[in-house]
């Protein structure tokens, strides 16, 4: 039997999976088979069909057709067992009261409508206080699942993360074929600059003073030259010097504050010179590794499941402490602090070495080892520089891949995500021949979430396109990060 619940007439109800029938539909379960139908209409947030829908249902919901029911619990037990009953698990993993529609090729729902029932049957037989406060209660029950079930649709569509290049994510959020990227310097500040997007979110709102740049050496590389610690030691060395120049001359008072401009615009690719003060201004310069900083990364790459499982079998590693123990070592920093004012001629390699070095295209994070090649750091310490065959790459995912398991570095610069995920990832544990190892850092924060103007939070990106360097890449697992606090999903 059918009631509804205006008009209070008994009706027959069309079953129709494609269509839906009614906010709540089932069985009541009250030994006679009743159901109530209330049009969908009413969860579309007409504030006044809710007052009038309960008003209503409490006045003329045919009780008598199930008068037969002893009513000996009091209302507040009726309620709990009603929720805890095995017909109201079973109405839906997001049922909470609220509206619910019958979809396609789904069998019909048993309905929770009968808490209602059974609560007006209590009620009518108690107090007027009782009823005003149990009327209260179940249209703010009511109202807040009709509105959670009215956003669901919203909340379950993910964010679609899609591999681009920087210069190509500022031309497409220009032209709005996506709503935002996330991406290293200098390519949110140039998107700025333009007019083209605002800065949504900087990292160091993600995770405040995060790795992301680091100084890595190829393993094989290590072990078939002899000098190889020496060398490491003065690589350190020019980090640590490149980086105490930046960060003096990033004041706009300093000397060589225009020295640093022009760098970072021929570094960065850049034309304009308010681009390259403002793509200076959320990195944070450092040459100090970060072991336990490391070591949460690698938990949150073991968390989003991109380890393959197999390949983190055969590393060996226990934890993600016993790996960033193993990837990152101090050594060559220590090293570089204690010879840090010495004369760079004075502590050269005796005999000069080529170095073939990777980086990453126009990313400002790895200024340093562009400002200590200008400046003649290298040079000074017996170190020449050769760019590595493929260099500058796309994003650190290529460079591990590409140059580091190509044999075409011995050196490079790139992002400890990258480093982290295709040392695992992308080796032949028969040879380990993506095995790296850190030995500086080359900067903290440093990227950002840059938006279209319309765009004025995370969840607003919810159905539309992002743009991220690639997986693997420290973009991705921030971007992860900030959805995951956002309760978001992502699609890439």
């Amino acid at each position: 039997m059918v009631i509804d619940i205006f008009s209070g007439k008994k009706i027959k109800i069309v079953k129709n999976n494609k269509q839906p029938i009614g906010c709540f539909h089932g069985i009541a379960g009250f030994g006679k088979k009743i159901m109530i139908k209330i049009p969908v209409y009413l969860c579309e947030r007409k504030y006044p069909a809710y007052f009038y829908l309960f008003f209503r249902a409490i006045g003329f919901i045919y009780i008598r057709e199930i008068s037969q029911v002893k009513f000996t619990q009091s209302w507040v037990a009726i309620l709990v067992k009603s929720i805890l009953s095995p017909h109201t698990a079973q109405a839906s993993r997001k049922l909470s009261f609220g509206c619910m529609h019958t979809r396609k090729k789904r069998k019909p729902l048993n309905s929770v409508i009968r808490i209602y029932i059974m609560l007006t049957r209590e009620i009518m037989n108690n107090s007027i206080k009782i009823l005003s406060v149990v009327i209260f209660v179940i249209f703010a029950i009511f109202l807040a699942g009709c509105l959670q079930s009215n956003q669901s649709p919203a909340v379950s569509e993910p964010i679609n993360l899609v591999k681009m290049s920087g210069q190509e994510m500022v031309q497409k959020l220009g032209t709005g074929e996506i709503a935002g990227f996330i991406m290293w310097e200098p390519y949110p500040a140039i998107a700025v600059t333009k007019g083209i997007g605002k800065n949504l979110i900087l990292s160091g709102k993600i995770w405040k003073d995060h790795p992301c740049c680091v100084v890595a050496y190829d393993q094989d590389w290590y072990k078939s030259t002899n000098n190889s610690d020496e060398i490491l030691k003065r690589m350190a060395l020019v980090q640590l010097k490149s980086v105490e120049y930046i960060n003096n001359a990033k004041q706009s008072d300093s000397k060589d504050h225009n020295e640093l401009i022009n760098f970072t615009m021929q570094f960065g690719g850049l034309t304009d010179p308010a681009a390259a003060n403002l793509s200076l201004a959320d990195v944070e310069f450092v040459y100090n590794t970060n072991i336990p900083d490391t070591t949460t990364f690698i938990q949150k790459v073991q968390d989003f499941g991109i380890f393959v499982p197999e390949k983190w079998n055969q590393s060996g590693y226990k934890n993600a402490s016993d790996y960033a123990n193993s990837l990152v070592t101090n050594k060559y920093v220590d090293w570089a602090i204690n010879n840090k004012d010495a004369n760079l001629s004075g502590i050269s390699l005796k005999e000069p070495v080529t170095i073939r070095y990777g980086y990453l295209i126009n990313d400002i994070h790895e200024l340093p080892f562009y400002v200590g090649w200008q400046k003649g750091y290298y040079k000074d310490l017996g170190i020449n520089i050769s760019i590595a065959e493929g260099a500058p790459f796309q994003n650190g995912a290529f460079e591990m891949q590409k140059g580091f398991k190509g044999n075409t570095i011995d050196i490079g610069s790139l992002g400890i995500p990258p480093v982290i995920i295709h040392r695992i990832n992308s080796n032949d544990f028969s040879t380990d021949d993506a095995r790296v190892e850190v030995i500086a850092g080359m900067n903290n924060e440093g990227s950002i979430i840059v938006v279209a103007s319309n765009i004025t939070s995370l969840k607003d990106l919810r159905g539309k396109t992002v743009g991220y360097p690639g997986p693997g890449t420290i973009q991705q697992v921030l971007f992860l990060m900030a959805a995951e606090k956002e309760g978001l999903r992502v699609s890439s």
